[in-house]
C-alpha cells in the first residue's frame, strides 16, 4: 500500500470524530484501500516466491535427470551448490538492508529449500542412516536463523510444518508436549513482531493462519492417544484463539482475521462432536488419567488463561465471545469421569449449546446489520439438525424428506435475512 493510503487509513477514525465523514464513508474507505492492497501485495510477493520455487524444481529435475551418471564428487557438487547460491543471495540482501519483501521472502525460501535437499542428497549418497523425526527437526532448526534475519514469514511457516512434521514423526511414544510448546516459541517473536508492524497484513495473516492449525496439530499429535484429551485440546485452542480475537482492537475483514476463523471453526466442530451419544460411550481411558502429568498440566494452564480471557471478554460486554469458552470448561469437567453413563445427558447437553449458539449468532447479526454473521448462525442450526437426522434410525426416505424440507426452511431464512439486514 502506498504511503499516502497509509497516512489516510491514520486519519479515519479522527475524521470520523470530527464529522467530517460519517462512518457508512469511511467503512467504504477502509475497503477500497484494503482491497487495493491486497492485490498489489500478493501480486508483490507470490509471484516471485513462485519464480523461486519453479527454478528451483527446473534445477532438481534436471540435476535428477543425469544422477546416476554422476561421479561421488559431482553429486555432492549437485548437492551444495543451490545452498551455496542461496548463502551468497542472502548475504547480499543482509549487505545491501533495503531488499524488497517478495526478494527477501523468495531467497530465505530458496536457501531454506536448498539446505533441506543438501542435507537429504548427503546421506543419499553417503548412505548415512537417517530417521525422519530427525530429518524434519534438523531442516526447520537450521532455517530458523533466516526467518529473523530476512524477516521472512514463508520460511517461518516451513520451519513450523518442519516441527509439526517431527511431533508426528516421533517414534519414541509421544513427544515430550513441552519439547513442541518450546519449538514453536521460538517462532512465537516473528508473529509478535509481525503483529506489532502490521496487524491486518497479508503477510501476518498469512503466518498466523498457518501457525495456529500446524500448532494445534503439533500438540494433538504429543498428546497421549485419547480422544478426549484430543477434544479437549481442540475446544479449549478454540475458545482462546476466540477470546484473543474479541479483545483486540480494529475490526478488520474477516478473511484477514484467521484467528476468529479457526476459533469459531474449533469451538463449533468440538461441541458438534460432543453432541453425539456414541462419542461419550464409546471413549475411554487407555491408560489412567494421573499417568498423564504433561497433558494435564498443558490444558491446565490454557483452561486458567481461556477464564481469565473470558471474564475479561464478558466485562466488555463480549457476550458471544464469551459464550464459545463453555465447550472447553465442559470438557474439562468430564474429562476424569466415566462417561458411559452420562453419554445421553452430554450429547443433549451440547446439542442445545449449539442451538443456542446458533441462534446467538443470528440475533448477533441482525442486531449489527451483519448478514454474514446471521448466515453462519443459520448455517450451524442447519448443520446440527442434519447431523442428527444422520444419527437417528430413519429410512432413507424419510431422511431425504427431511434434508429437503431443512434445505427449503435454510434458503427461506436466508432470503429474510437479506431483507431484514
Amino acid at each position: 500500500m502506498k504511503p499516502h493510503a497509509d497516512w489516510l487509513l491514520r486519519e479515519l477514525p479522527r475524521l470520523v470524530e470530527t464529522g467530517v465523514l460519517d462512518e457508512a464513508a469511511a467503512g467504504r474507505l477502509r475497503a477500497h484501500y484494503a482491497a487495493a492492497a491486497a492485490q498489489a501485495g500478493w501480486g508483490r510477493v507470490l509471484f516471485p516466491v513462485l519464480g523461486a520455487l519453479l527454478v528451483g524444481l527446473g534445477v532438481i529435475l534436471l540435476v535428477a535427470h543425469n544422477w546416476d551418471g554422476y561421479t561421488r564428487t559431482q553429486r555432492l557438487v549437485a548437492a551444495f551448490l543451490p545452498l551455496l547460491a542461496g548463502q551468497f543471495a542472502c548475504l547480499w540482501t543482509l549487505l545491501k538492508a533495503s531488499g524488497s519483501v517478495a526478494w527477501r521472502e523468495s531467497t530465505a525460501l530458496f536457501t531454506g529449500l536448498a539446505f533441506a535437499a543438501a542435507l537429504a542428497l548427503v546421506g543419499q549418497i553417503f548412505h548415512f542412516p537417517g530417521d525422519l523425526d530427525r530429518y524434519l527437526l534438523a531442516c526447520g532448526l537450521v532455517a530458523l536463523p533466516l526467518v529473523y534475519l530476512l524477516d521472512a514469514s514463508l520460511l517461518a511457516v516451513l520451519c513450523a510444518a518442519a516441527f509439526a512434521g517431527w511431533s508426528f514423526a516421533y517414534p519414541r511414544a509421544d513427544p515430550s508436549v513441552f519439547a513442541v510448546l518450546a519449538l514453536f516459541a521460538l517462532l512465537a517473536p516473528q508473529l509478535w513482531r509481525m503483529q506489532r508492524r502490521d496487524a491486518a497484513g497479508l503477510r501476518t495473516a498469512l503466518l498466523t493462519a498457518a501457525l495456529v492449525p500446524l500448532f494445534f496439530a503439533a500438540v494433538y499429535a504429543a498428546l497421549p492417544a485419547i480422544s478426549r484429551l484430543g477434544l479437549w485440546w481442540l475446544a479449549e485452542l478454540g475458545g482462546l484463539r476466540v477470546m484473543i480475537e474479541a479483545l483486540r482492537p480494529g475490526a478488520a475483514p474477516l478473511w484477514r482475521r484467521p484467528l476468529a476463523i479457526y476459533g469459531a471453526l474449533g469451538t463449533a466442530l468440538a461441541a458438534l462432536i460432543g453432541s453425539f451419544p456414541d462419542v461419550w460411550r464409546n471413549w475411554h481411558w487407555a491408560t489412567e488419567p494421573t499417568a498423564l502429568p504433561q497433558a494435564w498440566l498443558l490444558l491446565g494452564a490454557g483452561l486458567a488463561v481461556l477464564a481469565v480471557l473470558a471474564w475479561r471478554a464478558w466485562r466488555a460486554r463480549q457476550r458471544l465471545a464469551a459464550m464459545q469458552a463453555l465447550p472447553a470448561f465442559a470438557m474439562a469437567v468430564v474429562a476424569p469421569l466415566e462417561s458411559q453413563p452420562l453419554a445421553v445427558a452430554l450429547a443433549l447437553l451440547f446439542t442445545a449449546y449449539v442451538l443456542v449458539l446458533g441462534l446467538a449468532l443470528v440475533r448477533d447479526g441482525m442486531a449489527r446489520r451483519d448478514s454474514g454473521a446471521a448466515t453462519r448462525g443459520l448455517f450451524l442450526i442447519a448443520l446440527l439438525v442434519l447431523l442428527r437426522f444422520i444419527d437417528s434410525d430413519w429410512s432413507f426416505t424419510a431422511r431425504g424428506v427431511a434434508f429437503v424440507l431443512v434445505g427449503a426452511a435454510f434458503i427461506a431464512a436466508s432470503l429474510w435475512l437479506r431483507r431484514r439486514v
